[in-house]
């Protein structure tokens, strides 16, 4: 129903969460994302992903398509080499390698959510820039009021 109201509504962008993520999830019906981000790998739906997190990795890797500008990893997708080799290897049979984007570890959740949203901004400002008419938000603006939330 949410994409119907997309369509509906004449959206140019939208953020869409995963639901258990990865290949089985529904929002693989989005074929080419402008960017990713995997905010976590944990041991969460292991009836569908897998039970061990290189095999819930590589379920949810399956999202990053070819195209994306850009590919956010938060720090439990990249600090254990087994897990981050299955975004790697993921993101180099679609040709996005060098896209991917690891965002630092903090202890404040706060500040990861909030980095990984500045490097979505970052990633895919170039195409809102290009898209957007003068009553859309920009990328500068966005990020300036995301630094002033508390």
């Amino acid at each position: 129903m949410a994409f119907l109201e997309f369509r509906d509504q004449k959206c140019k962008y939208v953020v869409l969460e995963c639901g258990v993520g990865g290949r089985l999830d529904a929002t693989n019906i989005v074929k080419e994302p402008l960017c990713v981000a995997l905010t976590s790998v944990g041991l969460d739906h292991t009836d569908k992903l897998g039970e061990t997190l290189p095999e819930i990795a590589g379920e949810k890797a399956m999202v990053i398509k070819k195209g994306v500008k850009g590919v956010v990893l938060s720090p439990t997708c990249y600090t254990d080499p087994e897990v981050f080799s299955k975004f790697e290897s993921q993101a180099t049979a679609v040709g996005a390698l060098d896209m991917i984007h690891k965002i630092p570890a903090s202890d404040d959740i706060n500040e990861i959510n909030t980095s990984i949203v500045l490097k979505v901004l970052e990633c895919i400002s170039g195409t809102l820039l290009e898209s957007s008419d003068s009553d859309s938000p920009q990328p500068g603006n966005l990020k300036e009021q995301l630094l002033q939330v508390q």
